[in-house]
């Protein structure tokens, strides 16, 4: 029964929480002043830098076999 009331509370039909978004594109707008081809080369720079921060980890930490 827990398992049933924490899937139905954590699931929403959107990909995203649309407010949650909707909030962070406001903040963005905020802090860079609302420029659009600014504040899509930070949003494509958060996004690149994810994986390549995992795979520079990745190589910096990983055990030689």
């Amino acid at each position: 029964m827990t398992k049933f009331i924490l899937i139905s509370i954590l699931h929403h039909s959107e990909p995203a929480d649309p407010d949650l978004l909707a909030w962070i594109i406001h903040t963005l707008r905020w802090l860079l002043g609302g420029d659009p081809r600014l504040l899509g080369g930070v949003i494509f720079a958060i996004i690149v830098s994810i994986p390549i921060g995992i795979l520079i980890a990745n190589r910096l930490f990983a055990r030689p076999d």
